[in-house]
């Protein structure tokens, strides 16, 4: 059993230890508590002038699947899933419908993945940003029949059969718009306004002629209808006049067979023009968010793709809405440093607070730094404090006292001792901490030669 009370012992050592360290620590912070209160106020001013911490939900409006728009916004989702944020797609009729939910202050919706070149009213558009392109997305007119000789006579014959351009308010529906005005040509009552997946079945089973769509290469639907051996891709023979009228447009060269080898389909070297894909949010979005878009665009849509070179995007291709200045900054030099190497909400939190952190430890140093003079002085208070009670105590010594009084004296004075043991002292103040020590222990001899003579 004597390892037992040797570990009883043990514990009650420790308990004893771990009671005496909280005492002390408890008798410390109650001497420091007006220098630490100073900091806890300082703090707390510094935190009400700091920015607001980034939203943990994001809403992020993309168009209905199969549009290629919501299965990239799933891989960003996924990114700031990664980073601690919810990024939650929220579907639409099309670019146009997203955009309206964007500009308007009331809609919870603050982001936005859009075509290029879409234009809402100019006072809506005041307080829109752009955060970049992340990718081409060709205006692709797939017809039946023979080979026409350029894209005018394309467009004009088609316009007299039977033709989808998109349903209404998407950013096919507009494009469609914009290439027939330049043209000179209304939409006729042959133009149909069906959504991408209706009219590309319907184009399938011929119950269309033509189909103009605006979508990414990647699309199933796009490579659905360029497997189709009958279906012809209209060259762009005028793409760079187009994109000279429509700055939001891009012109793509496709080289003979770069959709199908085996087929050698096309079978000539053709032109596509294309518009982009682009993050379009409102200028209040929080910028540790914005940062957040761009480190995800570079992550994903900096990869090579079919119609663009490594590291092409993200970047600034479309000029329709304003640069953001964080996409600015971005693009000039990268994400903060921060980011590399520390958490999301770690790195956020202190860049958040970089500025307003100057100022406070401007404040808080010389409190700080003046503690241990505070403790001391606190302390030689203290021991000039007992060294009076002592005086008082020589004082009426100089007269007679009774035993009781006697009595009541060496207890304060042993209360003294035991409080002055507890105290924390630094090492300048050792010689005086012993001297008051022996000074205490004269008046005790002192008083004890006093109590023998009343005894005897």
């Amino acid at each position: 059993m004597k390892w037992l009370d040797g570990t009883l012992d043990l514990a009650r050592d420790l308990n004893s230890a771990l009671h005496e360290e909280i005492s002390s620590w408890t008798r410390l912070l109650r001497q420091i508590w007006l220098p630490l209160l100073a900091l806890l106020v300082g703090l707390l001013v510094m935190l009400s002038l700091a920015k607001p911490a980034p939203p943990r939900i994001v809403r992020l409006a993309v168009g209905h699947p199969p549009d290629y728009s919501h299965t990239i916004a799933q891989r960003y989702a996924d990114f700031f899933k990664d980073k601690g944020i919810e990024l939650e797609l929220v579907e639409t009729e099309g670019s146009l419908a997203s955009l309206n939910r964007v500009r308007n202050d009331e809609d919870p919706i603050q982001a936005a993945m859009v075509e290029g070149g879409l234009m809402v009213a100019a006072s809506d558009a005041a307080r829109l940003r752009s955060l970049g392109s992340i990718g081409y997305q060709p205006v692709w007119l797939f017809y039946w029949g023979p080979l026409e000789s350029d894209d005018q006579s394309t467009i004009r014959s088609l316009l007299k059969k039977r033709i989808s351009i998109g349903n209404i308010g998407s950013g096919t529906h507009q494009k469609a718009l914009d290439i027939l005005k330049l043209n000179g040509l209304d939409k006729g009552p042959n133009v149909l306004t069906l959504d991408q997946a209706e009219a590309a079945k319907a184009l399938q089973e011929h119950h269309l002629d033509a189909l103009l769509m605006v979508e990414d290469v990647g699309s199933p639907l796009i490579q659905e209808l360029l497997q189709n051996p009958n279906l012809r891709v209209a060259h762009f023979a005028r793409a760079q006049a187009y994109a000279k009228q429509l700055p939001y447009l891009e012109v793509l060269d496709v080289p003979m067979g770069s959709f199908s080898l085996m087929r050698n389909h096309p079978d000539r070297d053709i032109e596509l023009m294309a518009a982009t894909t682009n993050i379009v949010v409102h200028e209040d979005l929080h910028p540790a968010i914005q940062m957040l878009f761009m480190e995800a665009s570079s992550h994903i849509a900096g990869q090579e793709g079919f119609f663009s070179k490594p590291k092409e995007f993200p970047d600034y291709k479309d000029p329709t809405y304003p640069e953001s200045e964080v996409a600015h900054r971005f693009f000039e030099s990268g994400p903060p440093m921060l980011n590399l190497y520390l958490p999301f909400w770690i790195a956020e939190f202190i860049q958040r607070m970089a500025l307003l952190l100057i100022p406070f430890v401007a404040f808080a140093y010389p409190i700080i730094k003046a503690i241990p003079s505070f403790l001391k002085e606190r302390a030689q208070k203290r021991i000039h404090r007992y060294y009076g009670e002592l005086r008082r105590i020589e004082e009426e010594l100089e007269s007679p006292l009774e035993e009781a009084r006697i009595e009541a004296v060496l207890e304060r004075l042993d209360q003294m001792e035991h409080d002055l043991k507890k105290s924390r002292i630094s090492r300048q103040q050792v010689i005086a901490f012993y001297a008051l020590r022996n000074d205490m222990d004269f008046v005790r001899n002192v008083l004890e030669r006093h109590r023998s003579r009343h005894r005897f």
